[in-house]
């Protein structure tokens, strides 16, 4: 075993993309508390993703946004130009799905919504890079 260090170090920030692939992988299950944490990790991987664009344009830290930062994450997206407006629509939906998946106790439906919404998040994701890549200077 090799020796502690002794030196503080921070740990590496967490790449809240591992949610999606987390979310994938439950999709892929059969039991119904697999399909409803793939909702709720699809939609965290996209918001946290939208929030650091948000972030970015508001010159604050991601951590700072505090416990109203869903809606102003989402807000502010709808404000934007329609390309933005589009990811406020399907995050706002998607949230809506990861907060039923979440908090309901009967989920009618549950494993087709898994597959959409995983799917629904992959798009968000690609739509959200495109973005980043865009405003990156």
């Amino acid at each position: 075993m090799p020796p502690a260090s002794t030196s503080p170090s921070s740990p590496a920030p967490f790449d809240w993309q591992n949610y999606f692939s987390l979310a994938e992988g439950l999709r892929d299950m059969t039991a119904p508390s697999a399909h409803r944490s793939a909702i709720s990790r699809a939609y965290y991987a996209v918001f946290h993703k939208a929030e650091r664009i948000y972030a970015r344009s508001h010159t604050v830290s991601v951590a700072g946004l505090g416990g109203q930062s869903h809606t102003d994450v989402w807000k502010w997206f709808e404000r934007g130009n329609p390309s933005y407006k589009k990811v406020a629509q399907a995050g706002w939906r998607l949230k809506r799905y990861r907060e039923r998946a979440d908090y309901e106790d009967v989920f009618a439906g549950l494993t087709e919504q898994a597959a959409l919404q995983v799917a629904s998040a992959k798009d968000l994701l690609e739509r959200l890079d495109r973005i980043l890549l865009s405003t990156s200077t």
